[in-house]
């Protein structure tokens, strides 16, 4: 329908991501990688906010400006589209893909590690990263942030460059560890993550 909008954020990995792995599995057709640079130039409306971070949703049949004024943002939907984005950019040599998804990233990583924010964030934040309402946690809403600060690094092949993602990270597991890990007593102690009952989502921690 012409007046639907699509999520960014599950367009993104699941589209996207998608297209790009037939990509890479088929031994480079290039026919996956035009119809995912096709569908990245409408999702790059998403990045036209005032802040630079993703909208929400975006209009995937035209190529006019979104005109969003959104200031809140889902923590796990601006921070889980880098992987795809850069992984475009590096495809296509094209630059503008990485630049755009990575601000928040790199907005991240300079509020906890140059301004010793903590590193576990509401399920909400606004334009400058802070916490803007939500929850803390591994679950839904915040889950797949966390997974791709690490594995962004991993992506760059260990980079340096990329290092403060992965210290982001730690960082991240270390507050868990003490904030939201769990323990139950009796005689078959089980270990969980708050808040209750723990999400399927959250299994992802090591």
């Amino acid at each position: 329908h012409k007046a639907s909008r699509s999520s960014t954020f599950e367009t993104t990995i699941r589209a996207l991501g998608g297209l790009l792995s037939a990509y890479e599995f088929s031994g480079h057709d290039e026919m996956y990688l035009d119809k995912a640079k096709l569908l990245a130039n409408r999702l790059m409306k998403a990045f036209t906010t005032r802040s630079g971070l993703a909208a929400s949703s975006v209009p995937l049949h035209t190529d006019a400006h979104i005109g969003t004024t959104q200031t809140s943002f889902y923590l796990a939907e601006v921070g889980t589209l880098q992987l795809e984005f850069r992984a475009l950019a590096q495809y296509t040599g094209e630059a503008k893909y990485e630049k755009a998804a990575m601000k928040f990233m790199h907005l991240m990583a300079d509020r906890v590690l140059e301004h010793g924010a903590e590193a576990l964030s509401t399920t909400q934040v606004n334009e400058r990263g802070n916490n803007a309402g939500g929850r803390v946690t591994m679950g839904g809403g915040g889950d797949s942030y966390y997974e791709y600060l690490l594995k962004l690094w991993v992506q760059s092949t260990y980079s340096v460059q990329d290092a403060p993602f992965k210290r982001v990270w730690e960082k991240a597991m270390n507050e868990a560890d003490k904030k939201l890990v769990r323990r139950t007593g009796g005689s078959s102690p089980r270990t969980y993550l708050s808040p209750q009952p723990m999400e399927h989502l959250a299994c992802f921690l090591p």
